[in-house]
């Protein structure tokens, strides 16, 4: 239960981190 809400804000975070960096 902890992984669906862990996975998510790993997720987001891994995916705001590559779009800061991409752009």
């Amino acid at each position: 239960m902890l992984r669906f809400p862990v996975a998510k804000v790993e997720f987001r975070s891994s995916e705001s981190s590559k779009k800061k960096t991409t752009k």
